[in-house]
């Protein structure tokens, strides 16, 4: 919680957004961070063919998805990754679009 007149605790915020192969990789640089004080948050972008889970009533069967995650590998690096959910026959394509964010406390 901030208290009025207190510094902020963030350090620094770094944001991007990037195309990831579908069960594949990305590789971002980034401005260097303390590993030990920063993480990362990770989302898919609507409308990349991505991110949605889906079902067909007609047939009863659950559909698939594309989903992103990602880590900070080293001070200066961030790999996204992304990876096919199949709850069924069908099967995600595309490329999605993964949105990034590193936060570096002080």
């Amino acid at each position: 919680m901030a208290v009025l007149g207190s510094k902020s605790p963030i350090k620094s915020i770094q944001r991007g957004s990037s195309s990831v192969s579908l069960n594949g990789t990305a590789s971002i640089t980034i401005s260097a961070v303390d590993m030990a004080k920063s993480f990362l948050l990770v989302s898919t972008r609507s409308g990349s063919h991505s991110g949605n889970l889906s079902s067909s009533a007609a047939d009863g069967q659950a559909g698939g998805a594309v989903t992103c995650s990602g880590a900070i590998t080293g001070t200066t690096t961030v790999v996204l990754y992304a990876g096919n959910i199949s709850l069924a026959s069908t099967i995600r394509s595309g490329t999605p679009t993964a949105n990034w964010e590193v936060v570096e406390y002080v």
